[in-house]
């Protein structure tokens, strides 16, 4: 380097350092300077002996001259195709020097002569490519631009914008959510400064800050998910969408990018796995709609992940309650899934299987319910799948009315469940509650009360008592209480039960609830309750919804005996009929509810007078209550009961006698002494006194029954009014 070149040099970095504090266009006059230098004083700036031969000189000047003045621009962040061909030059010069320097590696004197030129090159063109090609987002880069910017607050915010992206990354890599979102809004921020307005022609420039936002505030939606905080993870989830969904991730202006359509997607699905979780159904199908939507868009040939997407809507759907809608997508999911290979598809499959097996449950459709359990290939060591496998088959025989083999799948669920440890309580809880309910049907109360208790204090353990999960507990003890006689205990317990189901709970537990408060009101002579409860649990079908299925039915057998107690009596007839209707077509005519609904049909029977139908549906009802429950279930005593009613009034005074003794029998064994069954054994018992001509036994008896109903009712009860009525007689 000349002695003229190393004081225009030092004396120009000295300036530069100087007034670049207040200035930073004296930096770029120093530049254009330098370049003027190389590009018109290069002959004789590297001219010395031995050197290069004139016309290599000038040439090297004149790209060193260019490169400079080129690099200006990219000291300004402006980095267009001349800029990014800006270092070309040197780089020429640099290569073609190291050719010679190579080739002549031999000679000493020639690469005396070109060395330093040679090393000029490397250096202008190592400056120049890093202005030109080194990304913003490296921070000594920014540094350095920071330096030559600072009166430059346009150009400050352009990088302020790299520098909080850069640790919005970093925020996230460490998953906190705060941080990474405090950051991403001030790169927003700045983004919008430099850009300067926010139009969609522009947006794309500053992208990056809308999908920061987006991946900030996921960060902080997943931190509240995995805690169950599902409302707070909503918001969050909401307002990252929001930036994600206005953001423009164009290349150019070609198409949208589609990592980030596609991720539109998925951002969708977490807005509908939030509302799933809040019970929001109506908001889950819509997000899970065009989450699918979206996904169909950026993938238009199905894979995996859009029977995932498929199946995302057939939960919400079954959350619902729109159990075929729900039924048909699963089934769409399985036949995407079934062109798919891999261990990710195959569980997919076992998921959507099992979920549709419990769509088919709650429309009781059994048939296919069992038959893709039984085409269930389970992988070894699954043993959460194996216990869902045995509830599912338990729930199959419960419908069927097959309670043995319920219980046996039921109790073997709840030994794999009870093995995988605490973090199962919850399907614990079902199989403790579903063989509660079995044997309430069964009519082992003890039993059913001791599980009941059982579930109700694991969940209290881990929700507390103001859960639905409570509530369902709270129905089977109440349901215990009522079929014990204690009926102002069941009554208390409904309630409360009805209460927390009206105020989170699904339709069909809250329609169960009114059924039993109506078949409870019955008993206790109200029948105005009975009446409203009865259209309180019909309101609860969804709109342009009919009772049509076998689980309905119990509503529509309770719906009958109020309106056979309202002396409707060809409106009671019509209800039960319907309910065997049902049945017959889903081939569940082996039903308590079958028994009960030939039970009512034969009290009308008998209140008409049509003696011989009457007959055959007590013996239907008697036989099918057999079948069930065997000889000593305390409906079947309530059946016998009514059987020997009939044979009262018929005069067939031995039959009935024997009816009542095995009716009292089954109530010694499994009712305690002051339930009101003995009352209306009593008073039966009168009857036959009285047709026999046994005046004193008949009053005996009667006394009896209206002591009975009075400690159980009072006397303003019919059933009171009525044996005071044969007392006075």
């Amino acid at each position: 380097m000349t002695l003229f070149e190393k004081i225009s040099l030092l004396g120009l970095a000295a300036v530069a350092v100087v007034a670049s504090a207040s200035d930073s266009n004296v930096i770029i006059l120093c530049v254009w300077v330098l370049a003027m230098a190389y590009g018109f004083g290069a002959y004789w700036l590297f001219r010395r002996r031995p050197g290069p031969v004139a016309w290599v000189r000038v040439a090297a000047g004149i790209g060193f001259a260019v490169a400079l003045i080129d690099s200006v621009n990219s000291f300004r962040l402006r980095r267009g195709s001349f800029e990014q061909l800006g270092p070309v030059l040197p780089g020429l010069v640099c290569l073609g020097l190291g050719a010679y320097l190579l080739a002549h590696r031999r000679a000493p004197d020639r690469v005396a002569a070109y060395r330093p030129l040679f090393v000029r090159a490397a250096a202008v063109f190592g400056v120049v490519a890093v202005f030109a090609y080194c990304p913003v987002t490296l921070a000594a880069y920014r540094a350095v631009l920071f330096a030559l910017n600072q009166d430059q607050p346009y150009l400050l915010d352009n990088l302020r914008m790299f520098d909080y992206a850069q640790r919005t990354d970093q925020a996230l890599a460490e998953k906190d959510g705060p941080a990474a979102v405090a950051y991403a809004r001030r790169s927003y921020a700045a983004g919008n400064r430099w850009l300067g307005h926010d139009s969609l022609a522009e947006r794309r420039r500053v992208s990056m800050t809308y999908t920061n936002l987006y991946k900030a505030y996921r960060c902080l939606g997943d931190a509240a998910y995995s805690q169950a905080k599902y409302a707070e993870a909503l918001r969050s989830y909401r307002l990252g969408h929001a930036f994600l969904a206005r953001s423009d991730d164009r290349l150019d202006d070609g198409p949208p990018a589609l990592f980030w359509e596609e991720e539109k997607a998925w951002s969708l699905e977490n807005l509908g796995l939030c509302c799933l979780k809040l019970h929001r159904p109506a908001q889950s199908d819509s997000l899970f709609g065009r989450a699918l939507g979206a996904y169909n868009r950026a993938h238009p040939a199905p894979d995996v992940y859009t029977a995932r997407f498929i199946a995302d809507l057939a939960r919400s759907q079954a959350a619902g309650r729109h159990w075929g809608p729900s039924a048909r997508l699963y089934q769409r999911a399985n036949r995407l899934l079934a062109t798919q290979a891999g261990p990710d598809a195959a569980a997919a499959r076992l998921a959507n299987s099992l979920n549709l097996v419990l769509a088919y449950l709650a429309l009781d459709s059994l048939r296919p319910a069992q038959r893709t359990l039984g085409a269930l290939a389970l992988p070894a060591g699954d043993s959460a799948s194996r216990g869902l496998l045995r509830l599912y088959t338990g729930t199959c025989y419960f419908k069927q009315g097959r309670y043995a083999p319920a219980d046996q799948m039921w109790r073997t669920a709840l030994r794999y469940y009870q093995a995988l440890g605490d973090t199962y309580w919850a399907p614990v809880y079902g199989c403790e509650l579903l063989l509660a309910k079995n044997n309430l049907v069964r009519g082992a109360y003890p039993l059913a009360r001791q599980q009941a208790e059982t579930a109700q204090s694991l969940v209290v353990r881990k929700m507390g008592t103001k859960a639905t999960q409570y509530a369902q507990c709270e129905g089977v003890l109440a349901g215990v209480d009522q079929a014990l006689g204690k009926y102002d205990a069941a009554a208390r317990q409904y309630a409360e039960v009805l209460a927390t189901y009206q105020h989170d709970a699904e339709q069909s537990e809250t329609m169960e609830a009114h059924a039993e408060l109506a078949e409870l009101a019955l008993v206790r002579g109200n029948l105005p309750a009975a009446q409203e409860h009865v259209a309180g649990a019909l309101a609860q079908l969804a709109r342009g919804e009919t009772l049509s299925r076998p689980g309905q039915t119990g509503l529509l057998n309770v719906a009958a005996d109020v309106s056979y107690a309202a002396g409707r009596w060809a409106t009671a007839g019509a209800q039960y009929r319907q309910t065997l209707a049902i049945n017959a077509r889903f081939d569940q005519l082996r039903s308590p509810t079958t028994a009960a609904a030939w039970n009512g049909l034969g009290l009308l029977a008998t209140e008409q007078r049509h003696w011989a139908r009457a007959d055959s549906l007590f013996a239907g009802a008697l036989a099918l209550q057999d079948a069930l429950f065997g000889a000593q279930h305390p409906a079947t005593a309530t059946v016998c009961l009514n059987f020997a009613l009939l044979r009262i009034r018929q005069g067939r005074l031995a039959e009935a006698s024997a009816l009542i003794e095995r009716a009292q029998q089954i109530a010694d064994a499994a009712l305690p002494p002051d339930h009101d069954l003995f009352g209306n054994l009593s008073e039966a018992r009168g009857d036959v006194a009285r047709r026999q001509q046994n005046a004193g036994a008949a009053r005996d008896y009667y006394k009896n029954a209206l002591l009975i109903y009075v400690r159980k009712f009072g006397p303003a009860h019919w059933r009171a009014q009525q044996a005071h009525r044969k007392l006075s007689a």
